[in-house]
């Protein structure tokens, strides 16, 4: 038989019984004592201090090149079935993630048995790092770079220049010649630095 919905509790009123939440039964008297007992205390949470153990170059390198098979493995798996036919370049580009995956193994394998073989000890830390300020470059060194950086601009463009349009270009040899001139500069300003400090020392 079904019977409609009550608020009366049937052990409270046939059997004298005190009222259950979720099976616990506790007096208000009692809570307030347990209340003043045991007052609420804020959760304090640890604080975790975790440091990541330094990747280095052969992680990183490994890291791009798994995010390269990756992004490769997906753009293959698209352009494979998303017209229902196969794209002139899939095998190019399964062959390029599977040289991205290839150059993974031999960087790790390479770099596991090069640090087996050759096991180097870490390097101390630089000057700058210990002294916590920029390292100071005299004026030959300032100029030496100058000019260096001078010379691998001229260099790229006269590379540029010679190739993009498949004719030299008219100022190419003049580039070529300034930057010729420019890391020559640079050779002597490095090489009179080295000997006028070692003549002073002497």
């Amino acid at each position: 038989l079904l019977i409609g919905a009550t608020t009366i509790d049937l052990d409270v009123v046939d059997f004298g019984m005190q009222g259950r939440v979720s099976g616990l039964s506790l007096s208000p008297e009692l809570a307030g004592e347990l209340a003043m007992e045991f007052p609420a205390q804020p959760r304090v949470f640890p604080e975790l201090d975790i440091a990541l153990p330094p990747i280095g170059w052969a992680g990183w390198t490994a890291v791009c090149l798994l995010a390269m098979t990756a992004v490769g493995l997906l753009i293959a798996a698209v352009l494979a079935v998303y017209d229902y036919n196969t794209s002139p370049a899939e095998g190019a580009i399964v062959v390029l993630t599977s040289i991205a995956f290839g150059a993974f193994i031999v960087v790790q394998v390479g770099v596991a048995g090069a640090r087996h073989v050759f096991p180097l000890h870490p390097l101390p830390p630089s000057a700058a790092q210990r002294l916590r300020e920029r390292p100071v470059m005299d004026g030959a060194t300032k100029t030496a770079v100058t000019f260096l950086v001078l010379a691998i601009v001229g260099t790229v463009t006269a590379a540029i220049l010679a190739t993009y349009d498949y004719n030299v270009a008219p100022p190419t040899g003049w580039i070529i010649g300034a930057s010729l001139l420019c890391f020559g500069i640079a050779v002597v300003t490095v090489v009179g630095s080295a000997i006028s400090r070692h003549s002073r020392k002497s």
